[in-house]
């Protein structure tokens, strides 16, 4: 129905894989829960963000990743 409506459904709570495929099926929009991450602080949220940047990149050394500023995460 939300679709038909042109909004975007979103789910939070997604726990299992049978739950991440069903929702993928059914063309959910976004998905949100404990099978991408648990709960975590801004610290290390911001420490979650730079590794996935560096591993986008291709970076794979921890001494790769010390280049990256609150602002070049910003501007990606």
């Amino acid at each position: 129905m939300a679709h038909s409506l042109k909004i975007k459904v979103v789910a939070e709570g997604v726990e299992n894989q049978a739950q991440l495929d069903f929702l993928r099926d059914q063309g959910c929009d976004q998905l949100q829960g404990f099978i991408f991450s648990r709960p975590l602080n801004a610290t290390d949220f911001l420490a979650m963000l730079r590794f996935d940047v560096a591993r986008r990149a291709g970076r794979t050394y921890i001494a790769d990743m010390q280049d990256f500023t609150e602002e070049a995460l910003l501007t990606e």
